[in-house]
């Protein structure tokens, strides 16, 4: 691995632990004041992990605070792969330096010496790198490196209280600040990335930070939020794609899909940010029940600027990603209007219904529906992207692609979408497809 590759798994290791520790936080419901304070990278090592086979892996130091049941902070290392798995640990607060296993290595005394015998200051820091960044931030958004590096990511799952316990309130987070990452690779539809989305893909960069801060407003922006882009390496510069509609304070109501389609409902948007050069797609931003920043991708009606349907986008402080039919919805090449969908919920909503509404109550894509009739515009669409596969157009008419489409959607499994079934009779055509071929061969 190259050193950028090394610092996406040492973030990753930093989100999955963050998780773990929050979520037995909110299990035991309790607080230690666990928190990680660095990760390093040590380089590579092997070992033997069964008598006959030897294993190489990349070795991170995990540095971690947490209160004992004396009340006194202490440190502790972990050792984990980069693949995450623990390997054992050491407890800095006694006088003994030396790596105790976990539970399934215990006898494993070769990893257990090898590891004693890494240097612990490490090839690559995760704090310097921060820093690094920290630094970069602060020239771009014109505030002191001390003022960045009190924005930290309030953590996720975990209501956010001050010193007395006391919740703190929108305007008490912008003081405190709040920050996240969106990868640019990380898709918000089912075709669309967030840098192509944002149309930054010929910058280079590798993720997006939103910063959020009282110390942010300019003025051409009287928003909290601010957006920067960070290459490979390390260069920050503002994103400039982006131009705020709407301002700091909670007014636009927008119908919000959650991640799976199973629940939608209107949700308050701090600051929305039209996309330059787009009609229809823009950004929002607001900071959700934890504390932590969620940001999601808009569609308005062209028609129609006041109506809007969103969906989430994956942030570094949200674990669980959107999945396909809330992007599928929000494709505007399948999609083009979300009127309809929008209409929908205004009648559900009038008609003071009490069951909650899910994806499939508005969505009159059949690619998201399980029963209903399927129209014969889309399944001709569908028979012209099966003939667009080379194998299949050569060995198979239209007329039989298109028999075998209606075939397999009339005998699809009932818990099968109507695209599963589609997209299965694919496969089977490409199967046939090659073996047809071979035997004229």
């Amino acid at each position: 691995m190259n050193e950028q590759e090394i610092i996406d798994s040492m973030r990753k290791l930093r989100d999955k632990r963050n998780f773990e520790i929050n979520r037995d936080i909110e299990e035991k419901e309790e607080n230690n004041n666990q928190k990680i304070l660095n990760i390093k990278y040590l380089g590579k090592i092997s070992w033997n992990q069964n008598k006959d086979v030897e294993t190489e892996k990349g070795i991170y130091l995990v540095i971690e605070q947490l209160e004992d049941k004396e009340g006194n902070i202490i440190e502790v290392e972990r050792y984990y792969t980069e693949e995450g798995e623990l390997l054992g640990g050491n407890n800095n607060s006694d006088q003994f330096d030396y790596v105790l296993l976990s539970e399934k290595l215990a006898d494993n005394v070769e990893l257990a010496t090898k590891l004693q015998k890494l240097d612990k200051e490490g090839i690559v820091d995760l704090e310097k790198v921060e820093k690094e960044n920290v630094e970069r931030i602060s020239e771009v958004l014109e505030m002191n490196e001390e003022e960045i590096e009190e924005i930290a990511e309030i953590d996720i799952n975990k209501s956010v209280k001050n010193k007395e316990g006391k919740s703190l309130n929108e305007n008490d987070i912008a003081k405190k600040g709040a920050k996240t990452y969106i990868d640019t690779n990380e898709k918000v539809t089912d075709r669309e990335t967030i840098a192509s989305l944002l149309r930054v893909e010929d910058k280079g960069y590798k993720k997006i930070a939103i910063v959020y801060s009282n110390k942010l407003q300019e003025n051409d922006n009287t928003t909290r939020f601010s957006f920067v882009g960070i290459k490979s390496d390390g260069t920050v510069e503002k994103i400039d794609t982006l131009q705020q509609r709407y301002g700091k304070n909670p007014t636009k109501n927008v119908t919000s899909i959650n991640r799976d389609g199973t629940e939608i409902e209107e949700k308050q948007v701090q600051s929305i940010y039209q996309i330059k050069g787009e009609d229809e797609n823009q950004l929002g931003v607001r900071i959700g029940p934890a504390g932590t920043i969620e940001t999601s991708l808009i569609r308005t009606p062209r028609q129609d600027n006041q109506e809007a349907l969103s969906i989430p986008i994956e942030t570094t402080s949200t674990l669980n990603k959107t999945t396909k039919e809330p992007m599928k919805l929000m494709n505007r090449q399948k999609n083009y209007s979300v009127k309809e969908e929008i209409e929908r919920v205004e009648e559900h909503k009038e008609a003071n219904c009490e069951e909650k509404l899910t994806i499939k109550d508005i969505d009159d894509d059949p690619t998201n529906n399980t029963h209903e009739h399927v129209d014969e515009e889309y399944i001709q669409h569908c028979v012209d992207e099966i003939m667009q596969d080379d194998l299949i157009e050569e060995v198979f008419t239209r007329r039989e692609v298109e028999e075998r489409v209606k075939k397999g959607i009339e005998s699809k499994e009932q818990e099968k979408t109507v695209s599963q079934s589609i997209e299965d009779t694919k496969l089977d055509l490409q199967e046939d497809a090659v073996h047809l071929k071979t035997h004229e061969q």
